[in-house]
């Protein structure tokens, strides 16, 4: 019913927590180890990743530790096209499920059979200070419209681990010229579920926080040409046949990622920054929002004295 693909890179000690997480509880509840399926794509680490991996001896476990790295976007569309099962779940090997989340997630998919599902996670720096948390007592699953679902998710659409969605929903769109121009974007896994949000049927959300995420990604990428640039081009491209849900995404991106807008910032020069924004591309992106104009624009016309408190700020609060 269900496959958990993981993309590792040289991320050991998470990668160790995450799977002891998901064998307890599928050890404590058999009737849902027979639903699960865990893959898990090695990206040529360079620490032991691969000889742990090698260790592993569970029947519902596959492994490919790849001879090269072939890039994080690339490791996560190939791993993603090699799901066989109805539901696929893409799981940072660095963001940690709560206890008990699996058994639920398998019960509400046998009975409700969702296009897409969103999983709220809660930040934080080390996720072995403490215990992993269980499920809260009071968790519920709602049903929601395209509208709702993409104000609730907000900047989270671009959080791989929060979305279980139908791969046979995506089997539909997966030549869809749209969708193939998201490879090699840093946002590859828009291309999967997006075609659910596209349809407006069976999407749900749950109520509480259910994942520990650090935040941190091995992928190197400008902030400023991601989420500035890449992202509203992407989503405008895959929303194009409905520019409500994509002005709307965007709308919430550009405010969310202000202060990361503002700590991508380098000086060119002691009065301003220009040599270091691509404003030209940015506008071209983002010219038909308001919220462009009023909060990051005029950044370029500041001089630095004025600019360095709002970087300073994007800072604190990034």
């Amino acid at each position: 019913m269900l496959t958990i693909y993981i993309p590792t890179y040289n991320r050991l000690r998470h990668l160790q927590l995450l799977l002891t997480s998901l064998f307890v509880e599928l050890d404590e509840h058999p009737s849902i180890s027979s639903n699960v399926i865990i893959k898990i794509f090695n990206n040529n680490s360079s620490d032991d990743t691969e000889k742990y991996l090698k260790s592993l001896t569970r029947n519902n476990v596959f492994v490919v530790n790849r001879k090269n790295n072939i890039g994080g976007d690339a490791n996560i569309s190939d791993g993603i096209k090699q799901c066989d099962t109805e539901y696929l779940w893409i799981l940072g090997d660095d963001d940690i499920p709560y206890n008990g989340l699996l058994t639920k997630i398998i019960q509400f998919l046998t009975l409700q059979k969702p296009d897409l599902l969103y999983l709220p996670a809660v930040w934080c720096s080390d996720v072995f200070k403490d215990s992993i948390p269980s499920v809260a007592s009071d968790f519920f699953i709602k049903k929601r419209n395209p509208e709702q679902f993409i104000k609730i998710a907000g900047i989270k659409l671009t959080f791989i681990s929060s979305f279980i969605f139908s791969f046979r929903h995506y089997s539909l769109f997966k030549n869809n010229e749209d969708v193939r121009l998201t490879a090699n974007s840093n946002f590859a896994q828009l291309a999967f579920f997006s075609p659910a949000i596209i349809s407006g049927r069976g999407l749900y959300v749950i109520n509480h926080a259910v994942i520990r995420a650090t935040g941190n990604t091995n992928f190197q990428y400008s902030l400023i040409n991601s989420f500035g640039i890449d992202l509203p081009n992407i989503v405008k491209k895959i929303f194009a046949i409905n520019t409500t849900l994509s002005d709307l995404i965007i709308k919430n991106l550009v405010i969310a990622f202000l202060p990361s807008f503002l700590y991508s910032i380098r000086f060119g020069s002691s009065k301003s920054f220009d040599k270091y924004i691509p404003w030209e591309s940015l506008k071209s992106a983002l010219r038909s929002y308001k919220a462009f104009w009023i909060f990051v624009y005029p950044l370029k016309f500041l001089p630095k004295f004025l600019a360095l408190p709002l970087v300073v700020l994007g800072r604190l609060f990034r």
